[in-house]
């Protein structure tokens, strides 16, 4: 004869039992967020570590002469002065004189004979006119030339395609196709870069002989040392090495 089991029911404030299926639930979501978690804290120190010692978003654009990039941290940023010959910079961005993009910077210019040229662009896209007035100061600056916004992308391809297309007669096809090989770009979802990049090519600024008010400046000289690369004349000017 089989044993009777009694079973006891507990008042439910003292045993409330969870289902199998909503405790795997749990747990499986526990599992899930706590390794996201870690991985993103791994990923976010190799990419501190990386961007600390190899040189970010940097692309030959004229072998020997023109190069762009993204803003490079202190050591990096020696390693390319050094390692290509730059004798110009050019910054597409706005730096206090305290803030690390500015201050990294001044002490490679200081300590080398490099012209360096800020123009304090705001946000990630350029008007025409800046556009032009980067398109001279690529062109004029000595060469080996560097430039470059924060992140190597918007305002570097803005400046880019002006100065194919202000100094060399490109189309805006031309010019949007060369900046789209580089694999940091989405030529399909850089609408407003590419947007500018045609609107540029049907203005007058496509024109060399069009002028501009010029936003850059001397950065050792700070920022009320306003620097135009065209003289009156349209012509483009010299500019004295910075010590």
């Amino acid at each position: 004869m089989m044993a009777k089991i009694k079973l006891v029911e507990l008042p439910s404030s003292e045993f409330e039992p969870v289902p199998m299926a909503t405790s795997s639930r749990v747990s499986r979501r526990r599992l899930i967020v706590g390794s996201g978690l870690i991985t993103a804290a791994i990923s976010t120190g190799v990419v501190q570590y990386w961007d600390d010692v190899f040189l970010k978003r940097f692309a030959e654009v004229v072998p020997g002469q023109i190069y762009r990039a993204a803003w490079q941290r202190p050591w990096p940023i020696r390693r390319l002065v050094a390692g290509y010959g730059i004798r110009s910079i050019l910054s597409l961005s706005v730096m206090g004189v305290t803030d690390q993009k500015y201050t990294s910077y001044a002490e490679v210019v200081k300590s080398k004979p490099i012209d360096w040229v800020i123009m304090p662009v705001v946000g990630s896209y350029m008007t025409l006119a800046q556009m032009a007035e980067a398109a001279d100061w690529i062109e004029q600056l000595p060469k080996p030339l560097l430039f470059h916004c924060v992140a190597g992308h918007h305002r570097t391809t803005q400046a880019h395609t002006a100065w194919r297309m202000r100094h060399y007669g490109w189309s805006a096809r031309k010019a949007w196709d060369e900046v789209s090989q580089y694999r940091w770009t989405n030529p399909t979802g850089d609408v407003k870069d590419h947007s500018l990049v045609e609107r540029f090519a049907d203005s007058t600024y496509m024109l060399k002989e069009t002028g501009y008010e010029p936003t850059a400046y001397d950065a050792l000289d700070g920022p009320g040392h306003r620097r135009n690369p065209r003289g009156s004349g349209g012509q483009l000017l010299g500019m004295a090495t910075l010590r």
